[in-house]
């Protein structure tokens, strides 16, 4: 349900922000390339930034380095710096759907919307997997794309 609400969350950000920016609403991959690419991301994106990133740096900074002190601090740290991380990520794509050379053409607005797009989605599946684990960060993020990039992106 938490995947089916942020994606529509989603929809209605980019709706809204679509009236500022310069390009419209944000485009997805046509069907049936969308579905591939949403379990395919739900499960590849979730290993890097949730299964690595988060257990890598949480456990190197808050057993490592601060001795398990401060570990509920850490995990919220290394949960917004994978949020960063995980949003960076997609400029790439972004760029290349928009069809620009350089990431100073896209416009402040289409990048704060990227931020709350995928800071939301990664700051949500943060907080599930540490809640319930691994599948439920998947399930959150496949529920969401599907909703966003498949029913969206065919309508």
């Amino acid at each position: 349900m938490i995947g089916i609400f942020l994606g529509i969350f989603f929809i209605l950000v980019d709706i809204i922000f679509s009236n500022f920016n310069s390009f419209g609403n944000l485009p997805h991959p046509p069907f049936p390339t969308s579905l591939l690419a949403s379990i395919t991301a739900a499960i590849g994106e979730e290993i890097i930034f949730r299964l690595f990133f988060i257990s890598f740096w949480y456990w190197l900074i808050g057993y490592v380095i601060l001795k398990k002190k401060y570990l509920k601090i850490v995990y919220i740290f290394v949960a917004l710096l994978s949020a960063i991380a995980f949003t960076v990520s997609h400029l790439p794509s972004i760029m290349m759907l928009l069809g620009v050379g350089r990431i100073s053409d896209i416009n402040s607005i289409m990048i704060l919307e990227l931020f709350m797009l995928n800071g939301s989605l990664s700051l949500f599946t943060a907080y599930y997997f540490k809640k319930v684990g691994y599948f439920g960060a998947v399930m959150i993020h496949l529920w969401v794309d599907i909703v966003w990039h498949v029913i969206w992106g065919l309508i």
